[in-house]
């Protein structure tokens, strides 16, 4: 079971209530970090993929940030799956950290603050109903069987009490 889609589009703000938001075309720098992680409506607990497993992957383009999630054959992926299918999941959401001093705000007269994210940590991508950034796109499923690249388990370390 796959997911694939769009997580962000560059440079496309986005109605978040009290301001406006953008994110920048390379402003996340950190996207080859093996602990960005594809969770169920930003749950924690619905852990579906994990960029250091090979089980999700990202692709910057110039306008967009794509991702590919391998599902687990588990309650939560096989739920997860099935609501992507039937379109109840409209799109992406991110989390992500923004660097110190990696954003400006632009207060124009009688609007709304609005944000541009230059610089950030991206932490997560999640499947959800309703996606802040609008520019997401549904997610596809795909049932082709695919390779999944595996990384060597990191070393044991024995603890001594």
């Amino acid at each position: 079971m796959v997911l694939a889609g769009t997580a962000i589009a560059y440079g496309v703000p986005a109605d978040l209530g009290g301001f406006t938001e953008e994110i920048q075309a390379g402003a996340f720098r950190n996207l080859t970090d093996p602990d960005i992680l594809f969770l169920a409506e930003h749950d924690r607990t619905k852990l579906l993929g994990r960029t250091g497993a090979g089980t999700l992957t990202l692709t910057d383009a110039a306008d967009r940030l794509d991702y590919r999630a391998y599902l687990p054959p588990t309650a939560t992926g096989r739920e997860t799956y099935a609501l992507a299918e039937r379109t109840d999941y409209a799109g992406a959401s991110i989390g992500f950290r923004v660097e110190d001093g990696g954003d400006d705000w632009i207060t124009r007269p009688g609007d709304r603050p609005h944000r541009i994210v230059r610089r950030a940590a991206l932490d997560h991508i999640s499947p959800v109903s309703r996606p802040a950034h609008r520019s997401s796109v549904q997610a596809r499923t795909d049932t082709r069987p695919v390779e999944i690249r595996r990384y060597p388990p990191p070393p044991r370390r024995r603890l001594v009490c």
